[in-house]
């Protein structure tokens, strides 16, 4: 209720200042049902304006709305797989909201795809790969766009920061503070989901296998407490001191810089000498959305600087961005000891060329790029839709095809050989067909059930509902009737053949007098009848001469086998 109040307040405030063709914004999980609430007002808005005229108009004027307002929603956090979304109770109010927007945005592809697979399965929408490289969810007789993008950090801000002199002495100060030991440092927020504990056990295996490191590395641990999720930081907190203890109690105090500091982030001055001070960065959260540190440490290290390395947690959206970094689960504690090891002992050859694969995206996708981006796929995804096409000129209307085209769906190969083994057809000659019928004096007519008789079920569908693919569905009247006429005629047999289990197609089919049924694709079947409706059929099964006992006497393991 509270999560729905604030949405409907954030609602209110801008519908009273929300105007046709404006374009909105809605960031993150904690407006989600934002968008639907502003489609819901903008709807009203028209409805509203129209009000004056007169009735017929009114409601026609109601059935031709088309929205103007343009929607951006994008997610800045990690998007639950469809498994674990679908065990809120309001887990489809909130994607519905979301799908209200014309483009929803997400940081990694993992993300994207968890969104898209929650709402197939939860909504039963459909998706598909546009021209542009984008993806079409279909939703209310909309398209709405999935993409994905990343922002970088702001290479200006970060450049004009670097030559404050309180980077360089704070630097100096930490290269002094530890001699000659390599610094593995970390800026962390103190939470369960920043994995600093999986990162300290990584680091004291790391001291324990490979003790020649132990008088030459420090890890400098920077542990930021918002203050935010209160029993969540403690127990955190009550972790990790533990484990500090233990690193200093056993290694020695000089293997490990702890300091624990108040507030949600360390000031740009203090980041920066840490980067330029370290050898290697160290991230290991077990879920988290974008996080700009490891971009930021990437950028300190450009040329002429030394390069670092960055160890990345696979559970990150960092880990997608970048390709030059360590890739490690945090979860598995000796494989990230190991990269520890890597990253401290690579070559420099190695590290300038881990960086290369990372600093032209670092250094050239600040905010202001990346926006500049999704506004330019929001355009094409709404430019067609929403744009008064009478008043275009030849370059908008240039544009407006262009956008169209990249909205246009790729054909799937699946699609592609279904119109090709359709063009390769042979046609059904419908008159041949009445007269070979008319000229028999006896006919069997074999008709298939699900996809023919009957609407066919997605495998997905019916697999979750635990039920075969057709229960429940039963054939329109106008095929009923037709196959009551053909099993009335003495000249034929009719028989309907499935896949399905001999309850579905009874319960379907099985009160059509004089119908024969075949389940399990044939393996049983019941000969057509002619009697009152609902009456027992009498199922048979052919006799394929297996010892069914001796199958029974494996399955029982009662039989060995000498090889």
């Amino acid at each position: 209720a509270a999560y729905t109040a604030v949405n409907k307040i954030f609602a209110d405030a801008i519908a009273s200042m929300m105007r046709p063709h404006d374009t909105i914004w809605v960031h993150d999980y904690h407006l989600s049902l934002l968008p639907k609430l502003l489609d819901t007002a903008a709807r009203q808005q028209y409805v509203d304006g129209t009000a004056s005229s007169s009735t017929t108009t009114h409601h026609n004027h109601r059935r031709n709305y088309r929205r103007t307002i343009k929607m951006v929603y994008f997610l800045h956090i990690p998007f639950p797989t469809s498994q674990v979304f679908r065990e809120l109770e309001h887990g489809e109010a909130i994607l519905e909201g979301m799908l209200n927007a014309d483009i929803v945005g997400f940081h990694a592809f993992d993300h994207a795809r968890h969104f898209l697979n929650a709402s197939k399965r939860i909504l039963g929408l459909t998706y598909e790969s546009l021209v542009g490289g984008l993806i079409g969810v279909r939703y209310k007789g909309r398209k709405v766009i999935v993409s994905m993008s990343n922002v970088s950090i702001e290479p200006d801000i970060v450049d004009a920061a670097l030559i404050l002199p309180s980077v360089s002495q704070e630097a100096t100060f930490l290269k002094q503070k530890h001699g000659e030991r390599s610094i593995i440092a970390g800026v962390d927020i103190c939470q369960r989901l920043s994995g600093i504990s999986l990162k300290l056990l990584s680091y004291e295996r790391f001291l324990t296998d490979y003790p020649d490191w132990q008088p030459k590395v420090v890890m400098l641990l920077k542990c930021l407490i918002p203050g935010s999720r209160r029993t969540d930081e403690a127990d955190a907190l009550r972790e990790v001191r533990f484990l500090v203890r233990r690193i200093q109690d056993t290694f020695g105090t000089s293997v490990i810089d702890y300091q624990e500091l108040m507030g949600s982030s360390l000031p740009i001055d203090q980041r920066l000498a840490i980067w330029i001070s370290s050898d290697v960065m160290m991230m290991t959260p077990i879920r988290q959305g974008l996080n700009l540190l490891p971009l930021e440490y990437v950028f300190c290290k450009k040329e002429p600087n030394y390069p670092g390395v960055t160890i990345a947690s696979e559970f990150s959206a960092v880990c997608s961005v970048l390709n030059g970094a360590l890739r490690i689960n945090p979860f598995d504690v000796q494989i990230t000891s190991t990269a520890i090891e890597k990253a401290l002992s690579m070559k420099v050859e190695e590290k300038e060329a881990r960086r290369a694969r990372d600093i032209n995206f670092v250094a050239s996708c600040p905010s202001g790029l990346w926006t500049k981006n999704v506004l330019r796929d929001l355009n094409d995804a709404t430019f067609g839709s929403y744009a008064d096409s009478s008043t275009d000129g030849e370059q908008e209307s240039i544009r407006r095809k262009h956008a169209a085209e990249k909205m246009e769906a790729v054909e799937s190969p699946k699609a592609i050989l279904a119109r090709e083994n359709e063009s390769a057809l042979s046609k059904l000659d419908v008159d041949k067909i009445t007269a070979a019928y008319l000229s028999c004096k006896s006919r069997v007519i074999i008709c298939d059930f699900n996809g023919t008789l009957v609407t066919k079920e997605p495998p997905g569908k019916y697999l979750k509902r635990e039920i075969l693919g057709t229960a429940g569905n039963k054939p329109p009247t106008a095929v009923v009737s037709a196959l009551n006429k053909l099993c009335a005629d003495q000249q034929n047999t009719v028989f309907v053949v499935s896949g399905d289990s001999q309850k579905n197609l009874e319960d379907a089919v099985g009160n059509i007098s004089g119908l024969g049924l075949a389940a399990s694709n044939g393996a049983c079947f019941a000969s057509p009848f002619v009697g009152i409706q609902n009456s027992q059929r009498i199922w048979k099964s052919f006799d394929l001469g297996v010892d069914w006992n001796a199958v029974r006497e494996v399955g029982d393991g009662r039989v060995f086998l000498n090889i």
